[in-house]
C-alpha cells in the first residue's frame, strides 16, 4: 500500500488527507473518479498531480474503510422496530430525541 503520498496537516484543507501536502484531497480524487472522470482526465485538470497520487488516494481510502468498525444488524426484534418507530415520530414531532434517552432504551431492549 503506498500511502506515503498521502499527508494530513491542520493548516492545510482543515486537515483532511491531502495528496503530498497539495491542497488536493484525497476525497476530491475519489469523487471525481465515482463521477465517472477518468485517471487521464483528472491529471490533465491536475497537471501538478503523478498517476501515482491516484493509485495512493484509492489505497488510502480502502484502508480507511477497512479500519471502521460498523455493527452488523441483521434483523432485530418487534420490540426493537417498535423502540425505532417510536424514535422516529419522536424526532419529527420534536426535531430530535435525547442520545441518552434512545440508547438507554435501546440497551433495556437487548438484555
Amino acid at each position: 500500500m503506498d500511502i506515503e503520498r498521502i499527508t494530513l496537516n491542520p493548516a492545510v484543507m482543515g486537515g483532511k488527507p491531502c495528496i503530498r501536502g497539495l491542497r488536493v484531497t484525497v476525497g476530491t480524487i475519489l469523487g471525481l473518479l465515482a463521477s465517472g472522470k477518468s485517471r487521464e482526465r483528472i491529471l490533465q485538470a491536475y497537471p501538478y498531480l503523478e498517476p501515482e497520487d491516484i493509485d495512493a488516494a484509492l489505497a488510502y481510502a480502502a484502508w480507511r474503510l477497512e479500519e471502521r468498525d460498523e455493527p452488523l444488524v441483521l434483523a432485530h426484534s418487534p420490540k426493537f422496530q417498535a423502540l425505532l418507530d417510536k424514535s422516529r415520530r419522536q424526532i419529527e414531532e420534536t426535531g430530535g430525541i435525547p442520545h441518552d434517552q434512545f440508547w438507554r432504551e435501546v440497551n433495556v431492549e437487548h438484555r
